[in-house]
């Protein structure tokens, strides 16, 4: 696996493997009293961090990194040659190809990839169907508000859904999982906001620029300050 800090870049590309990538480097911080928190196994069940993982094999990195990367940087590189338009072509088409790369290499179709694919092509191409930079740059705004919405009916509905992302990385307390999904709630709809702000005021290379640096710089600020819920709330490991 690629250095944590790294991953949290990589995996904000889409938010699913954000919160997954997120919770395994959370994961590898001690826990209060020197505990480590458990992580899942390879073949399934939980190992203590202080036992050795199988690390994927560095061709399965080199593609998950292709996937990740690949379409939002061609959309920065177009975008700054040829313009919006141009960018945003290339990344529906980039989006789509990653898409079934990863199917053809993994043998299985991951759901919330999917479903940014399926964003990216609704607000892509009324973009270009329409020739209007709008769609694509409220994007951002809708996927996370969304998302915000998401975890607080799951709150208020007594779910917390953010255990089954996180639950295979990391063990915390139910008032720490509730801490997470307020955390969680209020980072996307501060991305939200921040959107908004940069898309309305700013030129549109400074908007893409913070779209494809500038998010997931602040995932990984993010998610560094996410240690101290993790540590106070930490959970004993299951036997």
């Amino acid at each position: 696996m690629p250095p944590p800090l790294l991953c949290l870049y990589l995996c904000y590309l889409y938010l699913y493997p954000l919160m997954e990538h997120v919770a395994l480097y959370l994961s590898l911080l001690p826990a209060a009293g020197g505990r480590r928190r458990p992580c899942a196994a390879p073949g399934g069940g939980r190992l203590t961090m202080t036992e050795p993982a199988a690390a994927p094999p560095p061709s399965g990195q080199g593609r998950r990194m292709l996937t990740d990367i690949g379409p939002l940087l061609a959309f920065f590189a177009v975008n700054y040659i040829w313009g919006l338009m141009a960018g945003t072509a290339v990344l529906v088409v980039a989006t789509v190809a990653a898409l079934c790369l990863a199917y053809l290499w993994e043998r299985r179709l991951a759901l919330m990839p999917a479903v940014g694919c399926l964003f990216v092509v609704i607000f892509g191409g009324l973009t270009l169907a329409f020739d209007d930079a709008f769609f694509i740059k409220i994007k951002p705004t809708v996927v996370n508000v969304m998302l915000a919405a998401a975890l607080a009916i799951g709150l208020a509905l007594g779910r917390l859904w953010l255990r089954h992302i996180m639950g295979a990385f990391i063990q915390v307390s139910d008032t720490g999982w509730r801490h997470l999904t307020w955390a969680w709630i209020g980072f996307f709809l501060a991305l939200a906001a921040a959107n908004e702000i940069v898309w309305r005021h700013f030129t549109t290379d400074q908007w893409v620029t913070f779209k494809a640096f500038g998010i997931p710089i602040a995932a990984v600020v993010f998610s560094v300050a996410l240690s101290p819920i993790l540590r106070r709330h930490a959970a004993a490991p299951e036997e």
